[in-house]
């Protein structure tokens, strides 16, 4: 029998997803042993086998580095700015994505409780407080992952839930939690964002788009793991738009072992759904690519702004103006292949940023977004609203920026300067982001400030750079490291490290 490469694919990645399994487990239950003698009894009744899994995948994952071996850091692995000193703080965390300081500048972490690559924490998403030597106290868990954001504002977390449906809560340091806004449109290929506050007392985020490109297909079976769960889920936009009717073969992989393209899909509709020229696709409240304005309470919900891919990051300038990161396309393993590019904008109220047909303010028909051995790409859009502006910076293909900061004192430097994380591609063939930049939102200037130069399974150092914040005091800037997570050669299996995430801090030098 002939086997269709991704059905291999998603063969091999079931036994990825039971070897993390049985990590992820095992390092739970060996954390709570060396805690307390209490759980020693309940060793034996736990079937803790090692499950028969691809000996390359083993031998591979043997190979990845713990966190401590990436410190001390090797001088060929990075670069910073030599007026800087770069310093671990914690050690250990598991697919951290968040800081925030409270009134008092105590520093917390949220960590998401889930990684691309369908890994998760048996105790979800949690916020923990890292005291002044680094030592950690879990605060609050059990948030459905992947936990997206936790910001403090007015004695309260805000924190976002990324699963379906997403999630906005406002939480208590005594455990309580309200759910603020329910029902978002999270949870396909994308989630939520950073949730910010702005000088009008006003709460901001975001929710993505469902699909890398608009049209439901194959990857998000084999690669997102989510169709075969939600079979229905498509992306919904937040405006009326208009279809040209075109359509993308496809392979069914609710078939076993399918071989060929017999299903026609479309933009904006369940998968091997078509779409016919002219077609309306009505827009509405719960919507994906899409940014939301509320009162602190959640209340009088509405859409802000809309027509983005991805967005992780958003923050407002010492102006008073809103900025916010895009992620762009992916050009692999899917039914609309666009290599896009990645960007830095300023929010407009009431605009719209180019979501499928443009990129970075560019029509995806340009050249420059046809992907090797893959087709030019067209519209899907019979009719295109005005583009709300031009972006402010523009990064290179699977940079991948995410969160920003700051700069606001001249203990640190660079004052008013942007400093922004770039996670990098999921792929080490292509080297961008990896680093984090400062940016003059003013200029459009991107400077590179840190910069893991050999990325990959066995670097040292920052590798993943998610967040970053400044001190209360702006003398220091703390910089979230993810962890390693990487696909392997051309496999879309994703590669996850547990308690992979470094919280690091950079200070100047005396």
């Amino acid at each position: 029998m002939t086997w269709n490469p991704w059905y291999q694919q998603w063969l091999h990645y079931q036994e990825w997803l039971k070897y993390q399994e049985w990590l992820r487990y095992q390092n739970y239950m060996n954390q709570k042993i060396a805690n307390t003698q209490q759980y020693s009894s309940l060793i034996p009744h736990h079937n803790l086998v090692k499950p028969q899994i691809n000996y390359e995948l083993e031998t591979y994952i043997k190979d990845v580095p713990a966190p401590v071996d990436r410190i001390p850091i090797s001088p060929q692995d990075m670069y910073l700015d030599p007026d800087y000193i770069l310093e671990p703080v914690v050690v250990g965390l598991n697919f951290p994505t968040s800081i925030t300081f409270d009134d008092e500048g105590r520093l917390y972490v949220g960590e998401a409780g889930f990684s691309y690559g369908a890994a998760d924490t048996p105790e979800g998403g949690r916020i923990l407080e890292v005291g002044s030597n680094g030592e950690v106290r879990e605060i609050v868990s059990g948030f459905r992952g992947p936990v997206t954001s936790i910001t403090w504002h007015q004695g309260f977390f805000y924190v976002a839930e990324g699963k379906y449906p997403g999630r906005i809560l406002r939480v208590g340091k005594d455990g309580s939690k309200d759910v603020l806004v329910d029902g978002l449109r999270s949870g396909g290929d994308h989630y939520t964002s950073d949730v910010v506050f702005g000088p009008d007392g006003k709460m901001y985020f975001c929710v993505g788009s469902a699909t890398t490109s608009a049209v439901v297909g194959i990857d998000n079976y084999y690669y997102f793991n989510w169709l075969q769960k939600m079979p229905s889920f498509h992306d919904v936009p937040a405006r009326n738009l208009v279809l040209n009717g075109k359509n993308y073969k496809s392979i069914n992989p609710f078939e076993i072992n399918p071989q060929e393209a017999n299903v026609v899909t479309a933009p904006y509709q369940p998968f091997g759904t078509p779409a016919k020229d002219g077609q309306i696709v009505k827009g509405q409240l719960k919507a994906n690519s899409v940014m939301y304005q509320a009162n602190p309470d959640g209340s009088n919900l509405r859409v802000y702004l809309d027509g983005f891919r991805n967005v992780f990051g958003l923050g407002f300038a010492p102006n008073g103006k809103l900025y916010f990161t895009e992620f762009g396309y992916d050009d692999k393993h899917n039914s609309r292949p666009i290599k896009g590019l990645e960007a830095m904008w300023e929010a407009v109220e009431g605009g719209w940023y180019g979501f499928p047909d443009y990129s970075a303010g560019i029509p995806v028909t340009d050249p420059m977004f046809k992907p090797e051995g893959e087709p030019q790409p067209e519209f899907v859009l019979k009719e295109h609203p005005p583009l709300a502006t031009e972006p402010t910076v523009i990064w290179e293909h699977g940079s991948s920026p995410s969160k920003f900061d700051f700069s606001k004192s001249k203990r640190f430097g660079h004052k008013n300067w942007a400093f922004v994380t770039l996670f990098g591609s999921f792929l080490p063939a292509q080297p961008n982001g990896y680093k984090v930049v400062r940016v003059n939102v003013e200029t459009g200037k991107s400077v590179d400030f840190l910069a893991n130069l050999r990325p990959g399974p066995k670097t040292t150092g920052v590798v993943r750079p998610v967040d970053c914040r400044f001190s209360p005091d702006g003398s220091s800037l703390y910089v979230l490291d993810f962890g390693k997570i990487f696909t392997v050669d051309k496999s879309p299996d994703l590669k996850t490290e547990a308690s992979g995430g470094i919280l690091w801090r950079v200070r100047r030098k005396k």
